[in-house]
């Protein structure tokens, strides 16, 4: 018998936050929020305390947590960068050599570039006992852009492996343990059963970026540059040598290809049984080549130029300001 209540006493302990009755106090805090728990607001890790518990301060908090404004501006355009639902478990990443960054900027979140992936740590506050299952959210929105993120990390973590992986980058809680990530997700998807709809007939309030899954960085800078005129999404460069050796190595390809192509025809041009068309046909592909030559290094300079005058200008006018 003593056995017995020691185990059940284990389990009871081990148990996620939402299968515990809530304390009377916590209850009557959530009522008086309208709905939300203001206790939970002890997990935020930061411009947040324990005092600050209006319904208005929690939902802009929450906002700035979960908010993928600058990829809902995008929707319609997110087939270019990536495919719907396409997420792949930790343990695939590894496997594919990519390497795992983790980033607190939710509009990153499964953005990859190269070999590199960014993931946002699933936040405390997602595994609380009223947060994912009872719905207790200040509005739709939020509680759209937190069921879509926690969506991702179904998908992230789908076996012990992953669920390692997860705990080595820190990604989930330190104290919660398999069995409890087990737990947490299986009541999710009892209560939303997205697994059992396609991507784009989900029966519960999503938000519409986590109707996609991995998103190409590279594609994304390209809706940007062309479908909003603006200068990127995101910038993973810190410095001119490393912009232009991954932007910029097609432009030896191309050389390399015209060096070629330009050394064979010098070769048949020497040969005594040339015609006079094949001559100039040569001579104006030569003239193409090294006219193409001279415009794309006069793009690489003219690149390099406005970039250098851009970020000296904001470097002065933060300056100017007192800024830096």
């Amino acid at each position: 018998m003593k056995e017995q209540s020691s185990q059940e006493e284990s389990l009871r302990k081990t148990a996620m936050p939402y299968q515990k009755e809530p304390p009377a106090r916590e209850l009557e805090d959530s009522e008086k929020s309208g709905g939300y728990d203001s206790s939970v607001l002890v997990t935020f890790p930061r411009k947040i305390t324990v005092s600050d518990d209006s319904e208005k301060y929690t939902s802009a908090f929450l906002q700035q947590e979960l908010s993928v404004r600058k990829l809902n501006s995008i929707h319609k355009h997110l087939w270019w960068a990536g495919r719907p639902g396409n997420v792949r478990p930790l343990h695939r990443q590894r496997m594919l050599s990519r390497r795992i960054l983790v980033t607190e900027d939710p509009s990153l979140h499964l953005v990859w570039y190269h070999s590199t992936i960014f993931i946002k740590p699933l936040p405390s506050f997602l595994v609380t006992w009223d947060s994912i299952i009872d719905e207790r959210w200040p509005s739709a929105e939020v509680q759209s852009l937190a069921t879509g993120f926690f969506s991702t990390y179904l998908r992230l973590i789908c076996h012990p492996s992953d669920f390692k992986i997860a705990h080595e980058l820190g990604l989930l809680p330190g104290s919660m343990s398999w069995e409890s990530w087990c737990n947490l997700s299986q009541a999710f998807c009892r209560k939303y059963p997205i697994n059992e709809y396609p991507i784009n007939e989900y029966p519960i309030n999503v938000n519409q970026r986590y109707l996609y899954g991995e998103l190409r960085l590279s594609r994304l800078n390209q809706i940007y540059r062309f479908c909003r005129l603006e200068r990127q999404y995101f910038s993973p460069y810190t410095e001119y040598g490393h912009f232009f050796t991954s932007n910029f190595a097609w432009f030896f390809v191309m050389f390399a290809c015209l060096s070629v192509v330009l050394g064979a025809l010098q070769v048949v041009l020497a040969t005594s049984d040339t015609t006079i068309e094949f001559a100039n046909m040569t001579y104006g592909f030569s003239m193409f080549a090294i006219g193409l030559t001279f415009g794309a290094v006069m793009f690489v300079i003219g690149l390099f130029t406005s970039l250098f005058l851009y970020f000296l200008q904001n470097t002065l006018r933060l300056h100017a300001k007192g800024g830096v």
